[in-house]
């Protein structure tokens, strides 16, 4: 072995010590992206802060749901959601996701639909979006790829499955609580559509933690919309019932 191959390996430790990295992120250099183990969650989510026009930017029909300022979200693994909310525009509304389908109600509006969005996975929605979390089932349609290690942080970019060309996400998931504190929304020519920042943490049962609130941001970096989690349930045994689209 030549004196420049002897050295090669202590050159390449000593630049990685200058910028830093310490042994622990060293070994996590490729870390598998962990999930929540949360059975079952029942949260009260408010809409604290709401700028109608910031948040028309991101698209008409995403801002609707901000509008029911007072929600109740249900979530029951690996990938049934219930979110119940109300307001004096829109009346009561709900919808349900139970694995590829999805049912929703808007009273009045007289609105009444049910789907399946098998061939259509970027119109899912999961856990992730409304709490911050990712849960089991979501990876069933989003594939992700580790991307680095940031401010203690994994960076992944999760695509939908069966779409070549789609909107995506780029996370970042904080290991020690699961949660994902940035999520920021891509197009599927790449332009930002918006940017959700998930702050605090409380933790709600042993292990498992929960944001306190999440910021919205459109892609001009305005704030459109605050969310408040409070009053969370962990693991109670929600039944299937409760999922049942109509």
């Amino acid at each position: 072995m030549t004196l420049r191959n002897r050295i090669a390996p202590f050159a390449a430790f000593a630049v990685l010590l200058s910028v830093g990295v310490k042994a622990d992120e060293l070994k996590r250099s490729s870390p598998t992206l962990q999930v929540t183990s949360l059975k079952d969650l029942t949260v009260k989510v408010e809409v604290t802060k709401l700028d109608s026009a910031e948040l028309e930017k991101i698209g008409r029909d995403f801002s609707t749901i901000y509008r029911l300022k007072h929600l109740t979200l249900y979530y029951r693994s690996p990938d049934q959601l219930r979110l119940e909310g109300n307001s004096r525009v829109f009346g009561d509304g709900t919808m349900i996701l139970n694995g590829t389908k999805r049912s929703y109600t808007v009273s009045k509006l007289h609105i009444k639909k049910s789907e399946d969005l098998k061939t259509s996975p970027a119109k899912r929605q999961s856990l992730m979006e409304f709490a911050g979390l990712i849960a089991e089932g979501t990876l069933d349609f989003l594939k992700p790829k580790f991307v680095k290690t940031e401010a203690r942080l994994d960076v992944y970019e999760l695509r939908y499955n069966s779409e070549e060309k789609s909107s995506y996400f780029v996370v970042s998931v904080e290991p020690k609580t699961h949660i994902v504190r940035s999520r920021r929304w891509f197009d599927a020519d790449n332009h930002l559509r918006a940017s959700f920042l998930y702050l605090g943490e409380k933790e709600v049962s042993p292990g498992i933690w929960l944001p306190e609130r999440c910021e919205i941001r459109n892609a001009e970096g305005q704030l459109a919309a605050v969310m408040e989690y409070r009053d969370a349930k962990a693991d109670t045994g929600l039944t299937d019932a409760l999922f049942q689209t109509q």
